[in-house]
Order: structure tokens, then C-alpha cells, then sequence
């Protein structure tokens, strides 16, 4: 996607592993913020293959609703510009209706509250190379 939002994210690595017998998966995202502005990932979609949930958010009060979510840093004004501020989302994957295994990949997308969707694909098996997903 080449949409520019307030806050310029960039998203990956991305990765994961699979539990074939549990039917479930653990995956990870790391994101960047090159901009000032904090945002926060609040949506996370694997569907059809499976639920996903967060599993190292925050929950905070969004427009009167409890929301799980993720805050991503914005960078402090004055510092390098070379520098982001970066974040790791850490999710669970369950009710898999298909057999993940190493070496396969699992399509995603993330919701930010700020720079909204950004499509991610995680590489079972191993960590990924970054994406330039601005």
C-alpha cells in the first residue's frame, strides 16, 4: 500500500509458528512510527484462517468502548531523524481452519487508529525481511 497517513508506519518483519496438533499459531509483527504522532494498532484480521487477538496490548477507553490495542510511539520531536520509534505485536491465532506448517505464509491485516489498514504477511517458521509498508 503506498497510502501516507499522520502517522508514517512501516510494518515488519513479520513471522510466526505454527502448533499443527493445538490447531493454533503465534505471530509477530514488529512496527515502526517515522513520524511525531502516536497511533495505536487496534484491529487484527486473519480471517478466514483463523481469530486473532493481541496479546501484549492495552486496554484503553476508545469513544466510550474498552478496546484492546497497541500503542506505537511517535518519534520525540528534535531527535534523529534516522531513529523511529518501534513496537512489537505479539498475536495469537486460534481456530485454525487450515494446517499451517513451516515455511508457509499467513496474510493478515492490521488496523491503526491513525494510519488505518496495513496488509502483513507472516513467514512461519523464521523471522522475516522488514517491509517497507509506508
Amino acid at each position: 500500500a503506498s497510502t501516507m497517513a499522520v502517522a508514517p508506519l512501516y510494518v515488519g518483519p513479520a513471522w510466526g509458528d505454527a502448533n499443527p496438533q493445538a490447531r493454533t499459531a503465534t505471530l509477530h509483527v514488529r512496527i515502526d512510527n517515522t513520524g511525531t504522532v502516536p497511533d495505536r494498532l487496534v484491529r487484527i484480521n486473519c480471517a478466514p484462517i483463523g481469530q486473532a487477538a493481541l496479546l501484549d496490548g492495552i486496554v484503553r477507553q476508545v469513544d466510550g468502548v474498552q478496546q484492546n490495542g497497541l500503542d506505537i510511539p511517535g518519534r520525540t520531536p528534535g531527535s534523529d531523524a534516522d531513529l523511529a520509534s518501534a513496537a512489537q505485536a505479539d498475536i495469537s491465532l486460534t481456530g485454525l481452519q487450515s494446517h499451517l506448517a513451516p515455511g508457509m505464509t499467513v496474510s493478515g491485516t492490521l488496523g491503526f487508529l491513525n494510519a488505518g489498514e496495513r496488509l502483513v504477511v507472516f513467514s512461519l517458521g523464521a523471522p522475516g525481511n522488514p517491509v517497507n509498508e509506508p
